[in-house]
């Protein structure tokens, strides 16, 4: 890790990757936040640290709106994909259904067969 003396070790300049998809999502969290310092460093401790957090640390009620936000919109892409796969799932029954009954339809030498056994029975 290179160690450089900074005139001040608290403040950062961050760039993005808009071609990786994390990065971007990470800046439509941050730039839907007001306090992004307070959200980057709850983030980096509960990462690092695996979610222990200062005696007393409460996420601000931001914070917890856009974690919620986060947690309803995978639901719903979740819940959107399932329902995607049934219909999917419908639209494949009712082809094999349709193929079972074109498979019925007989043969025209097979109905003509048909035919002249009924006019045969029927004659009797």
């Amino acid at each position: 890790m290179i160690n450089v003396e900074k005139k001040n070790p608290y403040k950062f300049t961050l760039g993005f990757d808009k071609t990786k998809p994390t990065h971007v999502r990470a800046v439509e969290i941050l730039n839907a936040v007001r306090d992004k310092a307070d959200l980057i460093a709850s983030a980096v401790v509960t990462h690092i640290d695996g979610g222990r957090t200062e005696e007393g640390a409460v996420l601000n009620q931001e914070a917890l709106q856009i974690m919620m936000l986060e947690l309803v919109k995978q639901e719903v892409e979740k819940a959107m994909q399932n329902y995607s796969s049934k219909q999917e799932n419908v639209q494949v029954e009712e082809e094999i259904e349709k193929q079972k009954v074109s498979e019925f339809v007989l043969a025209p030498e097979v109905a003509k067969s048909v035919r002249d056994a009924m006019s045969a029975f029927r004659n009797r």
